[in-house]
C-alpha cells in the first residue's frame, strides 16, 4: 500500500481502506476529514461539536462501538485485572473513560487496558 509524505498510508478504494481497518461495519468509518488525513485534533472536534466518541485509526476516525455485552466483558476483565494486581504490583487498570494516544496517529478508546509501571517515571499518574 503507498504512504504519504506523513508516512500514513493511502488508499486507493473504499474496499483498500475496510481491508485496511479489519472490516468493522462501514458506519462506523467516517470520511470527513478525508480517510489517511485525521488528527487528534479531530477526534477531539466530534467529541465536542456531536458528542460522538471516534478512535483515531492511521488517520481514519473510527466511531466507537458501544453496547451491552462488551461493556459487560469490561468490566469482569477490570475486575480480575484489578484482584491479580492487587496480588502482583505490576500497573495500574483503566477503564472506559480514557482515551490513550499510543502513537502520533493513533488515538484509541479501550473498554479496559492494562499501563505497565515501565510507563510512569516514579509511578506519577496524569491528573486528567
Amino acid at each position: 500500500m503507498a504512504t504519504a509524505a506523513n508516512g500514513l498510508p493511502l488508499y486507493g478504494t473504499a474496499a483498500d481502506l475496510h481491508d485496511h481497518l479489519g472490516h468493522i461495519p462501514l458506519h462506523r468509518i467516517r470520511l470527513y476529514p478525508p480517510p489517511g488525513t485525521a488528527a487528534l485534533a479531530d477526534v477531539l472536534d466530534v467529541q465536542e461539536q456531536e458528542d460522538r466518541l471516534c478512535e483515531l485509526v492511521d488517520g481514519v476516525l473510527v466511531e466507537k462501538a458501544m453496547g451491552y455485552y462488551g461493556s459487560r466483558l469490561a468490566l469482569l476483565i477490570g475486575y480480575f485485572l484489578e484482584v491479580f494486581l492487587q496480588l502482583h504490583d505490576l500497573g495500574i487498570v483503566l477503564g472506559a473513560d480514557g482515551m490513550l494516544q499510543l502513537l502520533h496517529n493513533q488515538v484509541r478508546i479501550p473498554d479496559v487496558a492494562f499501563l505497565s509501571w515501565v510507563h510512569f517515571p516514579d509511578r506519577g499518574q496524569p491528573s486528567a
